[in-house]
């Protein structure tokens, strides 16, 4: 034989051994029929959480109505409320968004690069095709070709891992198949259908088989001081492995890991008031006994330890947000001092002159009371002293047109003069500029939200809420809506509040509120010191 021959006869070879492995990839223990041969494609759409079918019958959209709260922890003065929230909704950072959406699922975007593994397997059970994907890499070249007339069975396992692919056992048989012992995430797919002649496009949706709570610690609005420390936050039950079986998606769990399911906070820094971990994959069949325990926990200058959050109800392939609200109990020590200002805009005309020689200039203002006349500009404010307090002083303001200050103890929150210095609501006021705004960047009179003056608060739920820490630290909450949640208000361009003075114990507050007139004038308000009291269980 030539040299020229031998090299096509090997050539020959190989380009047939290569064609018979790629069929046995394609096929195994099936004749295909090429008179009607069907490609098949994989088109993976993202995952998909359950979803609570029913919550709770009232339709309000703020989950603090429709999900109760319940308290999990007393010491003494300090307690901690839960909120367990199956996500309901694409968009599971907008809590205040709304939780009833009846039956819809959660679906999310599969990470690049993920790898799954496709089975396919016939009518009598024999599998008759294995594929493993790389998500995002597919090719209409990687299709595997399949028969029209058999009545097949996909399924789609993957371990959320770039690295890692389910260990298919017994995968011949899909009544025996499993993918056995597993103790890190779990995605499956199944679907049983035939296919059309020519290229399929098969669309799977994954299902996680386990529960991924997402925890978030919160300080109530009335507590002073940070969250420095959290240690060894666990959940539990969990357990070692389980075993998934192919043929009907069903779980086999293996024995309890007493040691727990870690929770993964970030970096506190020099402290956070508001902090959210990690998701937490929870292996577990579904419980109403779930729990969360923190080693230690240190809050506004004190540790607690051992605290446990439990009875939570949590079902496999749902995904929760656990809310834990920090509050320390308090009240107002000497009741509340506040006032009640609504002044219509009026023109006043006000002879500068003599009466000999009159000057009369027409001024736009308000009567703040039966004799005084104040224009436009001018600054009306109202006093009195508040006793000494332990935990500091929260005010509320309920109505508001459309600045103000607060002065403690000859000390303003903003600027240096209250005479001279507002934090303004409104954005095109003609004596001063709006500088501040909520803590995502919106802000009063906005398209996100509605001029301050056209909202209302209540006694319960103040449209602005001031809160003076015992040392003195000043924190300012407000809402989008009337009634609605309080969230976090800052200065803008990084300006900051005023640290004051507050007297605890024996002593006194001098208080001074503040608001400047333009045209109409509402401030309604009310304030009190606070003081420690033991919590309720």
């Amino acid at each position: 034989m030539t040299k020229g021959n031998l090299y096509m006869y090997i050539c020959f070879i190989l380009i047939a051994g290569t064609f018979l492995f790629s069929s046995c990839e394609k096929s195994q223990n099936e004749t295909l029929d090429t008179q009607n041969e069907a490609l098949l494609s994989i088109n993976l759409e993202g995952l998909e959480y359950e979803a609570e079918t029913e919550l709770y019958a009232n339709t309000s959209t703020s989950p603090e109505k429709e999900i109760p709260a319940h308290i999990q922890y007393v010491d003494k003065d300090f307690h901690i409320e839960s909120q367990l929230i199956p996500v309901q909704e694409n968009n599971a950072k907008e809590l205040t968004k709304g939780l009833k959406q009846n039956a819809s699922a959660v679906r999310k975007e599969l990470v690049k690069n993920v790898k799954y593994k496709l089975l396919v397997y016939g009518d009598e059970g024999n599998l008759v095709a294995s594929r493993d994907y790389i998500y995002g890499s597919e090719t209409l070249e990687s299709a595997i070709v399949l028969n029209t007339y058999t009545n097949y069975t996909f399924i789609v396992v993957s371990s959320r891992s770039t690295s890692l692919l389910p260990s298919v056992q017994n995968e011949k048989s899909l009544s025996t198949a499993t993918v056995a012992d597993v103790n890190s995430d779990l995605l499956y797919w199944s679907k049983t259908t035939k296919l059309s002649k020519g290229q399929n496009f098969l669309a799977a949706i994954l299902k996680p088989k386990f529960s991924e709570i997402t925890t978030t610690l919160q300080m109530d609005q009335t507590m002073t001081g940070a969250i420095t420390a959290i240690s060894n936050a666990v959940f539990n039950p969990v357990v070692e492995k389980v075993s998934l079986k192919l043929s009907d998606g069903s779980l086999i769990y293996g024995t309890l890991n007493t040691a727990g399911k870690g929770v993964t906070f970030p970096a506190l820094g020099t402290g956070q008031r508001t902090i959210t971990a990690t998701p937490t994959t929870l292996i577990h069949d579904k419980t109403s006994t779930a729990s969360l325990k923190f080693g230690t926990l240190t809050v506004d200058g004190e540790t607690k330890s051992n605290i446990t959050v439990s009875n939570l109800s949590i079902k496999p392939g749902y995904r929760y947000n656990l809310i834990l609200t920090l509050k320390t109990c308090t009240e107002a020590v000497n009741g509340t001092n506040g006032f009640n200002w609504e002044f219509e805009e009026i023109k006043k005309t006000i002879n500068e002159g003599t009466w000999w020689n009159p000057k009369n200039v027409t001024y736009t203002g308000i009567n703040f009371d039966a004799n005084t006349f104040k224009k436009n500009g001018e600054v009306i404010s109202f006093q009195y002293t508040e006793v000494g307090a332990d935990y500091g002083f929260v005010y509320d303001i309920l109505e508001l047109d459309n600045a103000f200050n607060l002065e403690v103890n000859d000390q303003p929150l903003f600027g240096t003069n209250v005479s001279t210095n507002d934090i303004q609501f409104q954005n095109n006021a003609t004596l001063t500029t709006q500088n501040i705004e909520f803590a995502d960047g919106s802000q009063y009179q906005s398209n996100q939200v509605a001029a301050i003056w056209n909202l209302k608060g209540t006694a319960a739920k103040p449209l602005v809420r001031v809160v003076i820490g015992r040392n003195g630290d000043v924190l300012i909450y407000g809402s989008k809506t009337s009634g609605g949640e309080l969230l976090p208000l800052r200065l803008k361009n990084n300006a900051k509040f005023n640290k004051v003075t507050w007297n605890g114990g024996n002593g006194t507050n001098k208080i001074k509120a503040t608001t400047r007139v333009e045209g109409k004038t509402v401030m309604k308000s009310l304030g009190s010191g606070r003081r420690k009291i033991p919590c309720k269980d």
